[in-house]
């Protein structure tokens, strides 16, 4: 039987190039394949992902530096607090809650994919595949008391 469609354009280098953008980017197939011209459409990947073995372990190391990629970007959204007041129209500030919430969804689509893409290092640990609970994250316990003046101050 003979294959239909056009004929695959598979290179060495051209399979460096696409895992060379993928590991310095966040964007994912189908925004890789709008923004350059010359990279293949999604399906051309996962096809050559099944029929190139070489390819497809370049791929997975370009997935883990994506994920290592979301991690720092991570760190930058929760830290960036440019956004996170509004003035109301009276010149009271209030949390602006849709930065403060559309932040939260982004680092936490992130956390999500990150798990996915380098489950080894971000994935959640059951208590089979560590054999050290000292190997386990504990996230550390933070309190903050905010005394009701600094409250009051915030509100004004």
């Amino acid at each position: 039987m003979k294959k239909t469609g056009r004929p695959t354009l598979y290179t060495s280098e051209l399979a460096h190039k696409i895992c060379t953008v993928i590991a310095s980017t966040e964007m994912g197939l189908h925004r890789l394949h709008k923004a350059y011209d010359w990279f293949p459409d999604p399906s051309t990947i996962l096809d050559w992902l099944a029929n190139y073995p070489d390819f497809s372990l370049r791929y997975i190391h370009a997935k883990e530096l994506q994920a290592e990629l979301m991690a720092d970007n991570c760190i930058v959204i929760a830290d960036d607090s440019s956004g996170d007041e509004a003035m109301t129209a009276n010149g009271n500030r209030i949390e602006n809650r849709e930065f403060t919430s559309r932040s939260k969804l982004r680092v936490e689509t992130r956390m999500w994919l990150m798990e996915r893409l380098a489950p080894k290092k971000y994935g959640k640990q059951t208590e089979k595949e560590s054999d050290k609970p000292a190997e386990q994250y504990q996230p550390p316990n933070i309190t903050v008391n905010i005394s009701q003046e600094a409250i009051d101050k915030l509100k004004k």
